[in-house]
């Protein structure tokens, strides 16, 4: 009687402990990072594609260049010229990755609060939009391990300047 006593101790003591295991499960539920909101106080102005009292400012005199994303990278980087003659406050823009022969991706918006003189380039870093690190800029590095390359395209959806 003792061996099956000593065994049942054994199968007890295995299920209170995988039953303590289990119940120490935790799901997390992560909320992507929210878009800073751009303010636009009276000593701005906002330009839009449809805003006539944005003239003489258009989406156009905003331009992007140097775009580069490796893929380990956890961050894209590109340059923002302000063609204007006021300080750019806040830009948001749409990027649409694609592959070389034109299927898409993704796409998403960025807003960014920004500090840019008038005629000058400031770098802009934000968080990579591929978490698994598969895809590459076409135009920078190719990669050791089998990664798909991609173009990228920016559209302005409106920025502020400051008055």
């Amino acid at each position: 009687m003792k061996p099956l006593s000593g065994l049942f101790t054994v199968m007890l003591f295995i299920i209170v402990c995988t039953a303590t295991t289990e119940a120490r499960k935790v799901k997390l539920q992560l909320k992507p990072p929210q878009s800073p909101e751009t303010v636009v106080t009276p000593d701005m102005i906002e330009v839009t594609a449809d805003s006539a009292a944005s003239a003489p400012y258009s989406l156009t005199m905003i331009s992007f260049s140097g775009y580069d994303k490796e893929a380990p990278a956890n961050v894209e980087s590109f340059f923002i010229t302000n063609n204007t003659d006021r300080t750019l406050k806040s830009l948001t823009l749409t990027i649409r990755y694609r592959t070389l022969d034109g299927r898409s991706l993704h796409s998403r918006n960025v807003t960014l609060s920004l500090d840019i003189e008038p005629g000058a380039t400031a770098r802009a870093d934000i968080k990579s939009w591929d978490l698994q690190h598969t895809f590459y800029y076409h135009r920078g590095n190719r990669p050791r391990k089998k990664a798909t390359p991609y173009e990228v395209a920016f559209h302005v959806d409106s920025f502020t300047l400051a008055l």
